[in-house]
């Protein structure tokens, strides 16, 4: 009986650690994504990507998205704040707006076509691949 006492919490205690209680990052894979977005064939230096996982492809997870540097160039953060998107298919939409006008212009007008601003209309999809860096330019017009 003593030895049974013994060993019931040690084998809880692995049971813990082998389920993936105990430490580590918890959350859906993810894999890094970079590129470049592009409006009318030239970088923009501002605005926002967001990858969005597609459930209707199997993709669930949290959104990433990612700040527009001043030379085109992004790198994608989940919401989790981990480098990188979940793995597998996701629809992309870029946001791209004007200066602001003045201080009372707090939603500038978009430099791009709507649709880039909308998961469902923007017609941008990517695929994040395990174990790769994935490289993913997103070109966007303004007309």
């Amino acid at each position: 009986m003593r030895s049974t006492s013994i060993l019931l919490p040690a084998m809880i205690a692995g049971i813990a650690l082998l389920s993936g209680c105990g430490g580590g990052e918890a959350g859906p894979a993810l894999a890094t994504v970079t590129g470049t977005v592009t409006l009318d064939g030239q970088p923009v230096d501002h605005g926002q990507v967001y990858f969005h996982p597609d459930s209707s492809r199997g993709t669930t997870g949290p959104t990433s998205m990612a700040e527009i540097g001043p030379d085109g160039k992004y790198s994608i953060k989940s919401s989790q704040d981990r480098e990188g998107a979940v793995v597998g298919f996701h629809q992309v939409r870029v946001e791209i707006r004007h200066p602001p006008k003045d201080q009372n212009d707090t939603l500038p007008a978009l430099m791009t076509l709507e649709k880039y601003s909308k998961p469902q209309t923007s017609g941008l999809t990517a695929e994040v691949k395990p174990g790769t860096e994935n490289v993913i330019d997103l070109p966007v017009t303004s007309k």
